[in-house]
């Protein structure tokens, strides 16, 4: 008789791409977290920046997302919270928020070791000043929109959690 760890219950699938990973739920068909990357590229009023220059961007589903028919829909309106600091004395003296809008859409292969579809980051972003006082300098970019990037992912290993 064979017998599995206690974790292996509790292990979680994930998926990795060029633009885009995610995490699932293990031996069940629910999405528990995407993660956009941080390179994906939105035009806004102030130019072009990147969607995590900010941070690194993971969304955790709170219900995971179930799947029906393998497909994939997130429509998620999030916020980022950012300390302002005062560039002489390196105190906080604030916090500013980025808030956009993330749709993901896509669909899973029958065995559910691949995926493909697109992504859309829209609203406030933070990026590199133009007119930086010092290096590292990061400010608010608005109406930004990602258009609609296209993402692959395929299964990269099993997690214990």
């Amino acid at each position: 008789m064979l017998a599995l760890p206690a974790g292996a219950y509790a292990a979680a699938r994930n998926f990795v791409g060029a633009n885009l990973a995610l995490g699932m739920k293990a031996y069940k068909n629910q999405v528990k977290e995407i993660q956009p990357r941080e390179e994906t590229p939105v035009n806004c009023d102030e130019g072009q920046t990147t969607a995590g220059r900010g941070g690194p961007l993971v969304y955790k589903l709170q219900p995971s997302l179930a799947l029906k028919h393998r497909r994939l829909h997130a429509e998620e309106d999030k916020t980022q919270s950012f300390a302002i600091i005062a560039p002489g004395t390196g105190e906080i003296v604030g916090v500013d928020h980025d808030r956009f809008h993330l749709s993901v859409r896509g669909r899973f292969n029958r065995h559910y070791t691949k995926a493909s579809g697109t992504l859309r980051f829209t609203g406030s972003f933070r990026g590199p000043d133009p007119n930086a006082q010092y290096e590292g300098q990061l400010i608010q970019y608005h109406n930004c929109d990602s258009g609609t990037v296209a993402w692959h992912v395929h299964l990269f290993q099993y997690r214990a959690e």
